[in-house]
């Protein structure tokens, strides 16, 4: 199994956060996928290359909580992004753990994985959405 977390401080309050974050119909801003397409209030399905990961909504409490499962016929897992007022800004926790299929491919999943990766490169993104330039970590 693959853990990894990410946290940190965006200037924006965190009602923009949050609707950049669960805003599924607008996907243009994040780098990492091609498509994204709703299938229903708590399923989606996000394509990047060839591969379909198909997502369930499990947590959907305005700028608190937002959590899903997720699964492609690589991996299992599940993702959860925490939103806390801080001061005039927002204090972010992004949290993801993956379950590899292949024994294989779980075995060398920590060396070769670059989920921590993915975490700052979605964040970067999220900024860029947010018109933010830089930003300060926070925990």
């Amino acid at each position: 199994m693959l853990h990894t977390q990410i946290s940190a401080f965006l200037s924006s309050p965190p009602e923009a956060v949050w609707q950049a974050v669960t805003d599924n119909t607008d996907y243009a801003w994040r780098s990492g996928i091609d498509e994204l397409r709703v299938l229903s209030d708590t399923t989606f399905v996000e394509k990047s290359g060839r591969m379909e990961t198909y997502f369930t909504i499990t947590h959907f409490e305005p700028c608190r909580l937002y959590a899903f499962d997720m699964q492609n016929s690589r991996f299992s897992g599940r993702w959860a992004g925490t939103f806390s007022a801080y001061g005039t800004g927002t204090q972010v926790v992004f949290t993801e753990t993956l379950q590899f299929k292949n024994p294989v491919v779980r075995a060398v999943a920590f060396c070769f994985m670059p989920l921590h990766k993915m975490q700052r490169t979605y964040l970067q993104d999220l900024r860029k959405k947010l018109g933010e330039a830089g930003g300060q970590r926070r925990g």
